[in-house]
C-alpha cells in the first residue's frame, strides 16, 4: 500500500503528560516523611546533671551551654569557646542563658561560663539541674 502525500502531512496525535498524578504522589511522599521522621533531642554531648530538690523550669527564650566533665563547652551541639558563645548571646539580646554542666565538672569551668555570659549582657543566668525524685538529692 502506497501512502499519498496528504497522508504524509497529516498531523500525528498530540502526546500530553499530565502532571496531576505526579503532584499527588509527591504530596503523599511529603506527608509520609513528615509523619515518619523522628527528630532526636540529642544535644550531642552526654551530661549528667546534678539533682536538686527545688529545680524548676524557665519561661521565655533560652540558650543552653553544655559544660563537660573535662571543662569543654558546647553550644547547639558544637564545641565552642566561651568568647564565641558570649558573642552569640550579645547578638540575641534579652535571652536567658542556661548552664548545663556535668555533675563532675569543675566549679571553675562553670564559674568561668557564668562570668563570661554575665559580662556579655545575658538577661539572666540559670544552672540546669535534675529534679530529685523523693525530696532528697541522691548521694554519689
Amino acid at each position: 500500500m502506497r501512502l499519498t502525500s496528504s497522508e504524509y502531512r497529516r498531523p500525528l496525535a498530540k502526546v500530553e503528560v499530565s502532571l496531576a498524578p505526579l503532584i499527588d504522589v509527591m504530596f503523599l511522599l511529603l506527608i509520609f516523611f513528615m509523619v515518619a521522621t523522628v527528630f532526636p533531642e540529642n544535644k550531642g554531648v552526654a551530661v549528667r546533671k546534678p539533682e536538686m530538690v527545688t529545680a524548676g523550669s524557665i519561661e521565655g527564650k533560652t540558650v543552653t551551654i553544655l559544660v563537660t566533665k573535662d571543662g569543654r563547652y558546647f553550644m547547639d551541639g558544637e564545641e565552642t569557646t566561651l568568647d564565641a558563645a558570649a558573642r552569640r548571646v550579645v547578638a540575641a539580646k534579652g535571652i536567658t542563658v542556661v548552664i548545663e554542666s556535668d555533675r563532675d565538672a569543675r566549679v571553675e569551668s562553670v564559674t568561668r561560663a557564668l562570668d563570661a555570659f554575665k559580662r556579655a549582657g545575658a538577661k539572666s543566668l540559670a544552672i540546669a539541674a535534675k529534679q530529685a525524685e523523693d525530696g532528697e538529692p541522691a548521694e554519689r
